[in-house]
């Protein structure tokens, strides 16, 4: 039941505004550590971005949620300047096994990142990732489970233009 209402007041809240949108919803009660986020292209599997945080891993304590969320509403949020943590630089990869190439996020906030999707998140849970952990998005799965926790994915598209991933960590 928690989820349910948990779930509406987030459609409902979306249906304010229209930008490319990444949100990690941590509703477990533990703390959940994302090392990766990486996008691919929408009509093919390359190029790819991901994740180059000065930081190392992301932490979303428990009972909050991370947004990626571009000001522009047609491109990928790589520029995301109200996260916290801002993740100010990611990389690029052409082809399968080519050397990734650095880029800052305000550098891609233009055409580079229009044809962008959200591919998939590393995430590990509990200290040090002692309760597991995995990788969920559209590759390989869209179901990740441990110790006491449970993951799932979702992609919403509204309108074109309007398209939001919801990635939701919660207790099972």
């Amino acid at each position: 039941m928690k989820k349910i209402i948990l779930l509406l007041a987030f459609f409902l809240s979306i249906t304010t505004f229209a930008q490319k949108t990444v949100y990690i919803f941590n509703f477990s009660s533990y703390n959940v550590q994302v090392g990766e986020i990486q996008s691919k292209s929408a009509t093919a599997e390359y190029p790819r971005f991901r994740t180059n945080y000065s930081g190392g891993n992301i932490n979303v304590p428990s009972g909050t949620t991370y947004t990626l969320e571009n000001p522009n509403a047609t491109y990928f949020p790589f520029y995301s300047p109200t996260s916290v943590p801002y993740i100010n630089a990611w990389q690029r990869q052409f082809t399968a096994g080519a050397t990734w190439a650095n880029f800052l996020s305000t550098n891609l906030n233009n055409a580079l990142a229009a044809p962008q999707v959200f591919h998939f998140i590393k995430f590990q849970v509990g200290p040090n990732g002692s309760l597991g952990g995995g990788t969920i998005g559209l590759w390989p799965t869209n179901f990740a489970s441990g110790n006491g926790w449970e993951a799932t994915y979702e992609l919403y598209n509204f309108n074109p233009g309007e398209l939001f991933t919801v990635i939701t960590i919660y207790d099972n």
